[in-house]
């Protein structure tokens, strides 16, 4: 929401806008004290994830650890981030299924059309 209402860039313009949100009420969270972050891209980040990691847990450790989410012992920071990856473990199994769905119907394309070229 803060980058349709700005330029888009990380400014301060755009770091007053979140704290508006912020302060409206939308979720929020800082990553590694940088800028502030909107929940929905790290949930997304998630989905992202499923596409290049294989497991929930490694998705979890790098979309946890990239955007702040984890202590230095891998467990979440708070509530926010408990929140944050009970969301994104919806999301990161749903894009994992299309994933394997996409992989297999390529692989099935790949058998036919080498049957096809003998």
């Amino acid at each position: 929401m803060a980058h349709a209402a700005t330029s888009g860039a990380h400014s301060k313009k755009w770091t007053e806008e979140m704290v508006r949100l912020k302060k409206m009420g939308a979720q929020t969270i800082r990553a590694d004290r940088g800028p502030f972050i909107e929940h929905s891209v790290i949930i997304q980040a998630f989905g992202d994830a499923a596409w290049e990691v294989p497991t929930w847990k490694g998705a979890m450790i790098s979309v946890g650890y990239t955007y702040g989410l984890l202590d230095n012992l891998g467990k979440p920071l708070g509530p926010d981030s408990e929140l944050i990856f009970e969301k994104g473990e919806k999301v990161y199994y749903k894009q994992r299924r299309l994933f394997r769905e996409s992989a297999h119907a390529e692989a099935l394309f790949l058998a036919k059309t080498k049957r096809n070229e003998t």
